[in-house]
């Protein structure tokens, strides 16, 4: 028996000298000491090969009242949460990427539909060119875009294209989480991007180009992650509720007023009038002090037009008519 289950730790697929379902060789081995070398394979290598395809048909093949570890035939899921600490996403994942690589039916039934899924993003554990890991490069990809480093942000996103990672996924996630209402135009721009990409796709990779416009537009963008900040805050504080209009007056009640600024009165208040700023007083004042905003766009500001005295009457506002010629 010991020589039957050593191979499920193996990440080949099994030989003829190896049992294995591929052959049928395993009927008489018990589901337990598979399933237990594969919980152990997770706890040192985190690589099970082939025998975790194998684990996943057993649960398949399950009748009614068998189990495995006390799981039953609907618990493929469950026991991939709680034993292997994995997401049902990223277990369905290795059991497509094992049955590609070798060849081999999906088992998936009705309840997660594995065996009628196509992915498009490599798996969780795949490798972008240069050998970095997927899931990293992605998140060194993001990283970049929030430091505003355009040459390492292009460089990931590249890898990353070429991985066929859906880099579009990316970009938009980046335009709401990272930058949000601190430019409202970019997730704009990020959407015409991608769907200029999808006019120019072709096998020299033409679409690239818009790829790393995009990524270079987030880069260089003002950013504001107040949208996300929300996310997080609420996802901390699970049992926040909102309070009753009751208890804000309550609390306003007991809110100490902050002071009233002298830039508060300005022309446009009765105590700035009292206080002679009014009429050309008042003006100055208020350009120069009342409407100052904070946090303050680095757009171009308003620029007064050149002024130039009329040509004709020299800004008087008269014009000087010609003498009368000397009738003959």
């Amino acid at each position: 028996m010991a020589s039957q289950t050593a191979i499920t730790t193996n990440s080949s697929p099994a030989t003829a000298a190896e049992p294995s379902i591929l052959d049928g060789s395993l009927a008489n081995i018990a589901n337990e000491p598979l399933a237990h070398s594969v919980i152990e394979g997770f706890r040192t290598a985190k690589k099970t090969g082939i025998a975790f395809w194998e684990l996943r048909q057993r649960f398949s093949d399950l009748k009614k009242k068998e189990t495995i570890l006390g799981y039953g035939h609907n618990q493929w899921e469950k026991f991939c949460k709680e034993q292997l600490g994995l997401s049902a996403s990223k277990a369905r994942r290795m059991v497509v990427d094992v049955c590609e690589t070798y060849g081999l039916p999906h088992p998936g039934k009705k309840h997660d539909g594995s065996k009628n899924r196509n992915y498009n993003p490599p798996p969780w554990f795949a490798f972008v060119a240069d050998g970095t890991k997927v899931d990293l490069a992605r998140s060194a990809a993001q990283k970049s875009v929030r430091d505003g480093d355009e040459v390492a942000a292009t460089y990931w996103f590249r890898q990353l294209y070429f991985a066929e990672y859906d880099v579009w996924r990316l970009l938009a996630t980046i335009a709401a989480e990272d930058i949000g209402v601190g430019d409202l135009t970019v997730k704009t721009h990020v959407i015409e991007l991608m769907q200029l990409a999808e006019k120019c796709k072709d096998e020299r990779n033409s679409d690239l180009l818009h790829v790393m416009n995009a990524a270079i537009i987030c880069c260089r963008a003002e950013k504001k992650r107040v949208a996300d900040d929300y996310c997080i805050w609420y996802r901390e504080n699970p049992t926040f509720k909102m309070p009753l209009p009751d208890e804000v007056k309550a609390e306003m009640e007991n809110t100490v007023q902050p002071p009233i600024l002298d830039k508060y009165k300005d022309i446009h208040t009765d105590e700035g009038r009292k206080m002679g700023r009014r009429g050309k007083a008042g003006e100055k004042h208020f350009k120069e002090v009342a409407s100052k905003v904070a946090n303050e766009s680095t757009v171009p500001g308003f620029a007064a037009p050149i002024m130039m005295a009329c040509p004709h009457c020299n800004g008087t506002g008269r014009v000087k008519l010609p003498p009368c010629e000397e009738v003959a």
